[in-house]
């Protein structure tokens, strides 16, 4: 803990700041003790058209996966969508950590389970295309981020528009026969 408090800085972080930038490499994790950021990413065939990938709250962890890991160029930015508090800590630390302390390589061993669980459950449906069953898993897991994240990000989160998420939201969404 004390190599933790030691190695992270901690800043209070705007609504509206972004923390890590399309095109960029991600040099850092964040561990978010107060707050809300997602993830977006734009549309390829249409610039103006942004997707949100992910939500990050309280004691999660939030960084560009693939960029930080990989230290390719961020296709994401992350963005801070209220007034955020998180500790960030640097790549080389976090890694060194990982190897000083066996602890904290279990700790980010059960962050990335978590995270990979999360991204199959949600990979699995938007396949699928049953958007619902991702606003069920939400809604029982994380009800807080539908209270708190703008409905539109929601919406591209499901892969819908905001007139289906609605739909979703209120019951009344009928899956479309394939």
């Amino acid at each position: 803990m004390n190599y933790v408090l030691q190695k992270c800085d901690d800043f209070e972080i705007p609504k509206g700041t972004v923390l890590s930038e399309e095109g960029k490499v991600c040099r850092h994790v964040w561990f978010i003790k107060k707050g809300l950021l997602a993830a977006y990413q734009q549309d390829p065939e249409d610039p103006t058209k942004k997707y949100c990938n992910w939500f990050m709250k309280e004691n999660d962890t939030a960084t560009s996966v693939l960029s930080f890991f990989l230290e390719l160029r961020s296709e994401e930015k992350i963005v801070a969508i209220e007034n955020t508090i998180v500790f960030r800590m640097s790549k080389k630390d976090l890694f060194a950590g990982m190897e000083r302390f066996p602890s904290m390589s279990m700790l980010t061993a059960l962050i990335i389970i978590k995270y990979y669980c999360d991204c199959k459950f949600n990979e699995t449906f938007l396949r699928m295309k049953q958007p619902q069953f991702i606003f069920q898993h939400l809604l029982t897991k994380n009800p807080e981020v539908l209270q708190r994240a703008l409905q539109g990000d929601i919406a591209t989160f499901l892969g819908v528009s905001e007139p289906v998420y609605r739909d979703i939201k209120s019951g009344k969404y009928k899956q479309k026969p394939k």
